[in-house]
């Protein structure tokens, strides 16, 4: 049987058995965050944005509004026959950060990894792709102006 393992709030190991040292090399190749395991679960569109270099859930009724100073990965989760089929779109607005746009790929990576490598990424820059939404839903995108606040330099 296999177990989950905590090793940080952003890593875990999977082990043969709790009573196996997890090795040093393992814990940095499993990597993913914490709202990773809220990913999928249900049918439906999830969003999320990068804030402060972390993955922050955008509720739902402010789903289709996307600032173009802020970078979002968006993950569409679709069951058939006890089989979940992923879209996984990173969203780039115009004016987010290099920061931004390198965490969120490196999430949508990680996410990826998580999901068992069975998403279907998309890079979605504004202006230059069709939005995600267009593209998992029939909900309509509206870009604001701004963004939500910038990251800091700890990463």
């Amino acid at each position: 049987m296999r177990e989950l393992i905590s090793i940080s709030p952003l890593q875990t190991c999977v082990l043969p058995s709790s009573r196996t040292p997890c090795p040093p090399y393992l814990r940095t190749m499993v990597l993913h965050h914490r709202e990773f395991e809220k990913a999928g679960v249900d049918p439906g569109l999830q969003i999320w944005r990068v804030e402060k270099m972390e993955l922050v859930p955008v509720p739902e009724p402010q789903h289709g509004g996307f600032f173009v100073g802020d970078a979002y990965l968006v993950l569409w989760t679709a069951k058939q026959g006890g089989v979940c089929f992923y879209n996984l779109h990173y969203w780039l607005g115009k004016e987010c950060t290099q920061d931004e746009s390198t965490a969120v790929a490196i999430f949508a990576v990680q996410m990826d990894d998580y999901l068992g490598g069975k998403p279907v990424q998309y890079r979605e820059l504004q202006g230059l792709n069709p939005p995600p939404s267009a593209a998992t839903s029939k909900e309509e995108l509206h870009t604001k102006l701004g963004a939500w606040p910038r990251g800091s330099n700890t990463w």
